[in-house]
């Protein structure tokens, strides 16, 4: 049986036979079921994506939870260093030819409580962040960074390439940056 040829013609008047229009068709159809292929992508990248879009993080959240991180950076800093000052008065008493044991428990002791003012710190941080967000997105939060650290994935590196790809997630980006401090 004889199937009929038939001819396209552009329009500079070149004209194509049908087994190339049987041709392109094929490829046309190939690269089309690509397209649905990469459009169903289940990558950790694309899943971010998705659960990054959930979030719907607005200016006005962003800005808030950047104060709740800024009070946090300013609220340990000086217990951080405290607690370095404290290590290094312990490394030296334990230097000394006759240590004197109870200045060692002074000094831990004391670095101790430095430690619970840093975290409690965090706790207020994150509190304040959970409040901001509402539970859902809180969950989801601690959700997507968790997952991040599983997956071994660079999310410095992740996150340039969504803010270039997707500007209109830059707030989700940097909310999951803020609570990853």
């Amino acid at each position: 049986m004889k199937t009929a040829q038939r001819n396209i013609t552009g329009k500079d008047g070149m004209q194509i036979g049908g087994n190339a229009v049987k041709r392109i068709a094929i490829i046309l159809l190939i690269l089309s079921s690509a397209a649905a292929v990469w459009a169903e992508d289940n990558s950790p990248e694309a899943e971010l994506l998705g659960s990054l879009e959930r979030l719907g993080i607005t200016e006005d959240e962003l800005s808030t939870i950047t104060e709740i991180q800024q009070e946090y950076a300013d609220s340990r800093n000086i217990p951080m260093a405290e607690i370095e000052i404290l290590r290094a008065r312990v490394s030296r008493e334990l230097l000394a030819d006759e240590p004197d044991l109870r200045e060692v428990e002074n000094l831990i002791r004391e670095s101790l409580d430095y430690e619970l003012e840093i975290r409690m710190a965090e706790i207020v941080r994150e509190l304040g962040m959970q409040q901001v967000l509402g539970p859902r997105r809180w969950a989801l939060i601690k959700q997507l960074n968790r997952q991040l650290r599983q997956s071994g994935m660079n999310f410095p590196a992740l996150s340039r390439r969504i803010r270039e790809a997707r500007p209109d997630l830059r707030r989700a980006i940097r909310i999951m940056e803020l609570y990853a401090e």
